[in-house]
């Protein structure tokens, strides 16, 4: 089974609008207990490591709270 902190990152590499929406429906979901703190950790080293995918920018249109 797959955590929603990871699913939420696997969301962020898909390059489909509806995998955005996945992913903040779950941040939604999970509210109060999701690791945004890793997920912000793991987006950054992603965003170093595919600098032509922007993983950080994705990251944000998730949700107007997170910030990386």
């Amino acid at each position: 089974m797959v955590r929603p902190d990871d699913f939420v990152i696997l969301k962020l590499l898909s390059p489909l609008s509806r995998d955005l929406e996945d992913a903040r429906n779950v941040i939604e979901l999970h509210d109060g207990w999701i690791d945004q703190e890793m997920i912000e950790d793991e987006v950054a080293r992603l965003a170093a490591e595919i600098p032509d995918h922007d993983v950080v920018a994705r990251y944000l249109l998730t949700s107007t709270s997170n910030t990386v």
